[in-house]
């Protein structure tokens, strides 16, 4: 038998999903009347807080209306600005209302200046929606990482070192990807599945602009962009896999930036 917070849950029955932690006990009782109890607690967060709970440098939700400022969200207070072709985008991926932003493919971007490149570890994530199969960059910090799509793929280069996905990007279709350094290795996911790693050992140093839509290696973002995380540490590929679980966008939300 089985209980959440007191209350009996049956076999394939959901957990209980409301805010807060929980406290889920089986009870296993033998033939010989032998009795055991396993108690487990879990967490149900919201997605922003799930996030933050990794310690982010850098956390841009991109929901803000039109003609507000970039806000960093992972109480760094390292805000920034939007610029050119770009505007307020569709209902986002978190399912807590929070909006994406539309970028245009015609020059428009997000910044954030004077941003150390994390020394020893780092994690950029992700999530996007393309419209078509252009080479176009999704977020970048100079030698320190960048997210791009060359070829219809998606590509994570870091310190000179470019990992490829072997997943590609697919066009009207929201897709998570995320790019880690762990000091030896980079890696690329997407949709929370590892597709690809190659060695990376250089540590950065330099202090630049963070980019969102915009990049060294491709040109503008045509499509949606959501939830970008930036980590001084390489998330693991079980935590990645989490992020992905938290919320999967479901197929019908689209994104249609406009020309105009």
């Amino acid at each position: 038998t089985a209980t959440v917070d007191g209350t009996p849950i049956l076999t394939g029955e959901p957990l209980p999903d409301s805010l807060g932690t929980h406290s889920f006990v089986v009870t296993a009782v033998d033939k010989g009347g032998n009795t055991y109890v396993h108690t487990h607690s879990y967490t149900v967060k919201k997605f922003a807080d799930l996030f933050n709970t990794d310690g982010p440098v850098i956390y841009c939700r991109l929901g803000e209306p039109s003609g507000s400022a970039l806000i960093d969200s992972s109480g760094n207070g390292r805000n920034g600005e939007y610029k050119n072709d770009q505007d307020s985008g569709p209902i986002g991926i978190s399912g807590d209302g929070d909006r994406a932003r539309n970028f245009f493919g015609k020059g428009g971007y997000g910044y954030i200046n004077g941003v150390a490149a994390p020394r020893y570890q780092s994690t950029l994530e992700a999530w996007v929606y393309t419209l078509d199969g252009r080479d176009q960059s999704v977020v970048g910090h100079g030698d320190a990482g960048e997210i791009y799509i060359k070829d219809n793929f998606f590509r994570y280069r870091r310190m000179g070192e470019t990992v490829t996905s072997s997943v590609p990007a697919i066009p009207g279709h929201w897709q998570q990807v995320v790019g880690t350094w762990d000091g030896v290795d980079i890696r690329i996911y997407v949709n929370g599945v590892e597709t690809g790693k190659t060695e990376s050992t250089k540590r950065p140093s330099s202090v630049s602009t963070f980019y969102v839509g915009f990049g060294e290696l491709a040109p503008w973002f045509y499509g949606a962009i959501d939830e970008v995380a930036y980590y001084p540490v390489a998330l693991n590929a079980n935590r990645v896999y989490q992020h992905w679980l938290a919320d999967p966008p479901p197929e019908n939300l689209t994104a249609t930036p406009s020309d105009s």
